[in-house]
């Protein structure tokens, strides 16, 4: 997938996918990151929005306008869903919308004051960003787990559920196994048939509790709700071979369990590896079955 607004460049990225000078190569699918939407630090985090919204920000009322106008947008020019990474940001307790203490903060920021508090803000356009990813249909795509430099409550995934329960028609894929918290993870997919379990970098992180996890998976879990491989490598495609490489073996590892344990027959080993690999994240992104280069 390509991201937009995933960068230092984050505005700067969505105004020019939304103008058409950003281009997107065959095969890809366009997701759009939501962090700029609702994480802002400065006075210059809301002229970004303003720029690409066209409209003046003065109150809660128009951002969460500008939060609308954009992501029917995107929606409109062919985005397949929505990304967020704030558990790197400012971590995933997202609490209930909070507008009087958002409409305090938005106003010390348009002061141009620094080190604002921002999370009454964060919290309550994050439901907006929700609310309108059910309206148009976007599945969202979230980081759980370990951070890259080691771990961290604030990004455990379980802290989320109060979210997943709020909005039982939106469709989240929730990334790398919410690692180290495997526990919690299956947890939060057994209560809410609205989340999906991506084994994004899991399989690299911890190749054996990985393939655990999906061992397990088979009987604890409806088989449509895996996606076996997602790299996370953007740097070149050579890493994204070799990890494809280490999930296939683990893939065939955990099923080759199963089968042994008489949970799955060996026909269905088949099936659901079919399922984890392929058709899963298709049916959850709704694309296209057939796509020249796919």
């Amino acid at each position: 997938s390509n991201i937009i607004g995933h960068s230092d460049r984050e505005w700067e990225s969505i105004e020019e996918f939304l103008s058409g000078k950003l281009a997107t190569e065959p095969g890809w699918y366009d997701l759009l990151s939501t962090v700029p939407l609702h994480t802002f630090k400065t006075r210059a985090d809301i002229a970004g929005m303003e720029r690409v919204s066209r409209r003046t920000i003065g109150s809660i009322g128009d951002m969460e306008s500008a939060v609308d106008d954009i992501i029917a947008q995107v929606a409109g020019k062919g985005v397949v869903g929505l990304k967020n990474h704030c558990a790197y940001r400012r971590g995933l307790d997202i609490g209930p919308p909070d507008r009087t203490r958002a409409e305090r903060e938005l106003a010390a920021l348009l002061r141009g004051e620094l080190d604002v508090e921002t999370l009454g803000l964060s919290d309550t356009l994050f439901h907006r960003v929700v609310q309108r990813a059910v309206d148009h249909d976007l599945p969202i795509a979230v980081h759980t787990g370990m951070l890259a430099a080691g771990t961290h409550p604030r990004t455990n995934v379980a802290l989320l559920a109060g979210v997943f329960e709020a909005y039982p028609r939106a469709r989240w894929d929730l990334y790398h196994l919410n690692y180290p918290w495997t526990e919690d993870f299956i947890g939060i997919l057994k209560r809410f048939p609205n989340t999906w379990a991506n084994c994004a970098w899991a399989h690299v992180v911890d190749p054996h509790g990985t393939v655990e996890f999906l061992r397990r998976a088979v009987g604890a879990l409806p088989a449509n709700r895996i996606f076996g491989f997602g790299s996370d490598c953007y740097i070149s495609p050579e890493p994204v071979v070799a990890h494809l490489g280490v999930t296939r073996r683990n893939i065939a590892v955990a099923l080759s369990a199963a089968a042994d344990a008489g949970m799955c027959s060996p026909d269905s080993c088949v099936e659901i590896a079919r399922l984890w690999l392929h058709d899963n994240p298709r049916q959850f992104y709704r694309l296209p079955t057939h796509t020249k280069g796919n």
